[in-house]
């Protein structure tokens, strides 16, 4: 859950968009009444920055970045699971083969 938070976070923010509303963000994952205790789990690890953002005149809004703490961790974790796929596609490719 932590992990699809902090991706969705990343990619939102590297597509163009300036910041992540954390109201959206909850109901674009699907987490509407968790997410605030999500964010906040993230933010005390240092892996986000939750600020209030104002643009024109409306009312300020919190919006979530990553930290380079958070985009560390989420290449590592990436990494971490092409690994595993490539060993359990090496697994199964021995098993065929052994067929």
């Amino acid at each position: 859950m932590y992990y699809k938070v902090l991706k969705t976070i990343y990619e939102l923010n590297n597509n163009g968009k300036m910041s992540v509303g954390v109201r959206k963000l909850g109901e674009k994952l699907g987490y509407r009444n968790l997410i605030s205790k999500i964010l906040k789990k993230l933010q005390n690890e240092g892996l986000i920055e939750i600020v209030n953002e104002r643009v024109n005149n409306r009312k300020p809004r919190k919006v979530a970045y990553l930290t380079k703490k958070g985009e560390i961790l989420l290449k590592e974790v990436r990494k971490r699971k092409v690994f595993i796929l490539k060993q359990k596609l090496k697994n199964i490719k021995k098993e065929i083969d052994y067929l």
